[in-house]
């Protein structure tokens, strides 16, 4: 930012998130080939559907619901990288259509790895038990079920190394 303000920071940020993007959707592409998209979504319980905790939900599961739509639904809103990126626009209407497309692509890229959640709860379902480490579920099923190159684009190659299961 010192020597080449906004303009290198959202250069770089665009070049990273391009990989990031790119890695995701080589592994969502293999993903359905392996496993099919409607068989991954009919073999989901519908209740992991619900957006809500429902009109059943107990009020735990309602402060629960909303402390998590605060911190990641609106907590990006005040980020100092957005003030930034809306400032520096070159007019209010880019600005203004940035935000819009930013929100509607951030939404959608969300949606991939999220289903590779889903499949890798399916196909994995011994991690979901309480005595392993459910953190390892995205990473063991693209070393388990994906291609090695997918696996360069997704963790780069330093992390296959370290990751590489037994």
């Amino acid at each position: 930012t010192y020597l080449g303000g906004m303009w290198s920071v959202s250069l770089n940020d665009t070049i990273q998130m391009g990989m990031i993007i790119v890695g995701l959707v080589a592994v969502l592409i293999e993903v359905i080939y392996k496993f099919g998209f409607t068989e991954i979504i009919t073999a989901t319980p519908p209740e992991y559907f619900h957006l809500t905790p429902g009109v059943h939900g107990e009020m735990r599961d309602w402060l629960l619901y909303i402390a998590a739509l605060m911190t990641l639904g609106l907590g990006s809103i005040p980020q100092q990288d957005v003030y930034q990126r809306s400032m520096s626009a070159k007019s209010a209407d880019v600005a203004k259509w940035a935000a819009i497309t930013g929100g509607l692509l951030y939404f959608t890229i969300t949606m991939i790895p999220l289903f590779l959640g889903l499949t890798a709860k399916i196909v994995h379902p011994e991690l979901m038990s309480p005595d392993s480490d459910s953190q390892m579920l995205l990473p063991t099923l693209i070393l388990q079920n994906i291609s090695f190159p997918t696996q360069v684009l997704f963790f780069g190659r330093g992390h296959i190394i370290m990751f590489r299961l037994p």
